[in-house]
C-alpha cells in the first residue's frame, strides 16, 4: 500500500469495509494502519496516535498469522506518528517459528533497536531481515526494510548509507511505494554518541 497516496474516498471505503468475523484481527489492524497512514500523510499525527493507541496491546496481533504479517507496518506507523512506545512491548513473534514469523521478528527487532536509539544494532538486524524478505519473495517488505536499513545506516554514520539509501529509493519507486516519513530521520550527534552498538 503506497503511503500518502490514498484519497479520502478510498480511506473511507477501507474504514467501512466489514470484517470477515468479529475476531478478524487482520481487518482491525489493517483498517487502523490505512487510516493512521492517511492521517500522517495529511499532517494529522494526533489522529494517527489516537488510532494506534485504540488498538490496545499490540501483542494480541501476534496470535493470528494474517495480523502478524502487518506488525512491521504497525511499528513503522507508530514511529512515523511519534508514538513508538505503543509497540516496544512486542515480543515472541517467532515463538512458533516459521520462515515468515522469523523474518517478521527480525524486522521488528531492528525497528525496536531504532526506537531505542541504537542505529548500528538496528542496521545489523534490518540487513538480515531485508535479505530474508528477498529470499521469501516479498518485494514490498524488502523495499520497506531496505529503507529502514538505509535510515539506520545514516543515523549510525555508516559509509555505506548513501548507496543503501539509493538502492532503497529505487526499490520503493519501482513498486510505487512512498514510505512514511519517520520522526527523527535526521541523526543527532547525541544518538550516535550514546549508542552501545
Amino acid at each position: 500500500m503506497p503511503a500518502g497516496r490514498l484519497d479520502d474516498m478510498t480511506v473511507e471505503a477501507v474504514r467501512r469495509a466489514p470484517p470477515a468475523d468479529d475476531g478478524d484481527l487482520r481487518h482491525i489492524l489493517g483498517v487502523a494502519l490505512v487510516c493512521a497512514a492517511a492521517a500522517i500523510s495529511r499532517g494529522r499525527t494526533a489522529e494517527a496516535i489516537t488510532l494506534l493507541r485504540q488498538l490496545g496491546d499490540p501483542q494480541r496481533f501476534t496470535q493470528r498469522d494474517g495480523a502478524v504479517a502487518l506488525l512491521p507496518r504497525l511499528v513503522r506507523t507508530a514511529i512515523a506518528a511519534g508514538c513508538p512506545e505503543v509497540v516496544t512491548s512486542l515480543r515472541d513473534i517467532a515463538a512458533a517459528p516459521t520462515p515468515l514469523r522469523s523474518n517478521i521478528a527480525a524486522t521488528l527487532d531492528g525497528l525496536i533497536e531504532q526506537i531505542h536509539g541504537r542505529p548500528s544494532a538496528a542496521a545489523e538486524r534490518l540487513r538480515a531481515a531485508a535479505s530474508g524478505w528477498e529470499a521469501l519473495g516479498y518485494p514490498v517488505e524488502t523495499a520497506l526494510t531496505r529503507a529502514d536499513l538505509a535510515r539506520n545506516l545514516c543515523a549510525a554514520g555508516d559509509p555505506t548509507a548513501k548507496a543503501a539509501a539509493a538502492h532503497a529509493k529505487s526499490l520503493c519507486r519501482n513498486l510505487g511505494l512512498v514510505p512514511l516519513p519517520q520522526v527523527g530521520d535526521e541523526p543527532t550527534a547525541k544518538s550516535r554518541a550514546g549508542e552501545h552498538g
